[in-house]
């Protein structure tokens, strides 16, 4: 039984297997003698699984939580009023020229990205660029929580570990900036795409789907 027969790609195991990876070598700072004894019980095989359970449970938490409810509302809040040099914004072009409305610009892009607009070269690429950011933010939300741990126990009076959370905060706070850069250039090669487009394609797309407001003000856009 392969991975072409699970319908498991390589994006699926780095987003998956990556976190486990990493959360587990920020259990072996944290409390290392109480990993080794968990990991050295397990084997290598199952030791392997419980990783890519606990790297699918961490990114279950960030992709819905952090990720849709912080990480990436703030990166388009830094793309459109800070950083727009780096590029153009998919989701202000969606806005601007076709009238999607605020609340449901992702939804439009993904619907766009997934139909037969976009073609299937394309989507792959992008779909592999996003899951390198993808990699990026999840050392930033694992390194970030381990951190926070280790200052708690340094508060606590053990410092012994001070030099560990100032290496996984210096990490955890690389991670975010360049996935934010890196997030903010790929937006902006998605929106030169999404330009290519034929307009009247992609109105009837978002028209089928009623993510267009009315269709008097095609107009103005």
């Amino acid at each position: 039984m392969g991975i072409n027969y699970l319908r498991v790609t390589v994006n699926d195991l780095l987003r998956y297997g990556y976190g486990g990876l990493v959360a587990l070598l920020v259990a072996d700072i944290i409390i290392p003698k109480e990993t080794r004894e968990v990991i050295a019980a397990l084997g290598s095989v199952l030791g392997s699984l419980v990783a890519l359970a606990v790297g699918a449970a961490v990114y279950s938490f960030y992709r819905p939580v952090l990720g849709e409810l912080v990480i990436y509302p703030l990166v388009g809040l830094i793309h459109r009023h800070l950083l727009q040099k780096l590029g153009y914004c998919k989701l202000s072009f969606l806005e601007e020229r076709y009238g999607v409305p605020r609340r449901h610009r992702v939804n439009a892009y993904r619907l766009i990205r997934d139909s037969t607009l976009f073609s299937e070269s394309m989507r792959s690429r992008f779909l592999r660029q996003h899951s390198e950011i993808h990699l990026l933010y999840i050392t930033f939300t694992v390194l970030g929580i381990g951190a926070a741990i280790l200052w708690i126990q340094i508060l606590a009076n053990d410092s012994c570990k001070s030099n560990h959370a100032l290496i996984l905060s210096i990490i955890a706070f690389v991670s975010w900036v360049s996935g934010v850069v890196g997030d903010i250039l790929i937006c902006g090669q998605e929106c030169v795409y999404l330009m290519s487009l034929n307009q009247d394609d992609v109105r009837s797309l978002l028209g089928s789907a009623e993510l267009r407001q009315n269709a008097s003000e095609e107009g103005a856009t």
